[in-house]
């Protein structure tokens, strides 16, 4: 399949979301990139995990998310017929550069809609790259709310959201050959020889681009049989998200869970749940 990008706009978004819900289950694998407003607060690199967490709550909540990328492909790369990836640009991304399209930018409430559609029911794999912004905003929007206030409670929300992820900016760490994992998204690129389709610091070229690194990271260090010792763990945080069981009925009360499809709280939740949640069928 020939790489290209699916632009998105409010106009078109149903048609678009449609395309996707008939690949998802073939193309499980999903590469996620986020473009978002500049942060107020830089994080040191020496903090630890709590205060990076606290960090991205206070910049979530003050910055809006500009774009998403979702970049659909199966185990072995290869990317969908209907498209490569989908770039969703969103109200208050920079109107000076794109004055004429500012209108048709999309309506976070409608894409949280949409999203908690695309994951219910089916058991998508994620890839990011430096993912823990990526799946603040995810999580921002699908619970329609602020962040948890620990880290604990975001990766047990993330386990019944997200339950499969894999960050290939993590996974560099563990060899010498891509720098310990001390590089960014184009270097890493450049050192595996793969090469980008359109333009960086766009969330449609860039999940496109995590995407294809992911699967050359594969092939290149032969990850296939070794993928589960990644899984679950987004860089600069030791903490992974944890384990999940398959159950009958959700058994958390948890505002943030309350507010999730009843489809993927039925489909699994962290062993070190207890306790029954109320219907929200």
């Amino acid at each position: 399949m020939e790489r290209n990008i699916r632009y998105v706009w409010s106009n078109n978004l149903e048609e678009e979301f449609d395309l996707i819900m008939k690949i998802r289950h073939s193309h499980h694998y999903v590469a996620l990139d986020t473009e978002f407003q500049r942060v107020i607060v830089d994080c040191p690199r020496n903090a630890n995990e709590d205060t990076r967490y606290s960090h991205l709550e206070l910049n979530i909540a003050n910055r809006q998310f500009t774009q998403i990328g979702l970049c659909f492909f199966d185990a072995y790369g290869n990317l969908p017929y209907s498209g490569s990836a989908w770039q969703f640009t969103f109200k208050g991304f920079n109107s000076r550069r794109y004055p004429s399209e500012i209108k048709e930018a999309i309506d976070p409430k409608r894409f949280e809609t949409f999203l908690k559609k695309m994951i219910s029911g089916c058991e998508l794999h994620w890839v990011t790259f430096h993912g823990l912004y990526d799946f603040g905003y995810m999580t921002q929007i699908l619970t329609n709310s602020t962040l948890p206030d620990t880290l604990n409670e975001f990766l047990e929300v993330m386990a019944v959201t997200f339950p499969r992820v894999y960050d290939i900016k993590y996974m560099a760490t563990f060899y010498k050959e891509l720098n310990n994992g001390e590089l960014g998204l184009e270097l890493l690129a450049k050192i595996l020889k793969v090469e980008r389709y359109g333009h960086s610091h766009q969330a449609g070229s860039d999940s496109l681009l995590t995407a294809e690194i992911f699967t050359k990271m594969k092939r290149v260090f032969q990850l296939e049989r070794k993928l589960g010792f990644y899984e679950g763990y987004l860089y600069s945080i030791t903490s992974r998200i944890p384990r999940c069981r398959y159950l009958v009925r959700p058994i958390r009360t948890c505002a943030y869970l309350v507010s999730l499809p009843s489809g993927l709280l039925c489909r699994q939740l962290p062993v070190s749940y207890s306790c029954r949640a109320p219907n929200i069928m």
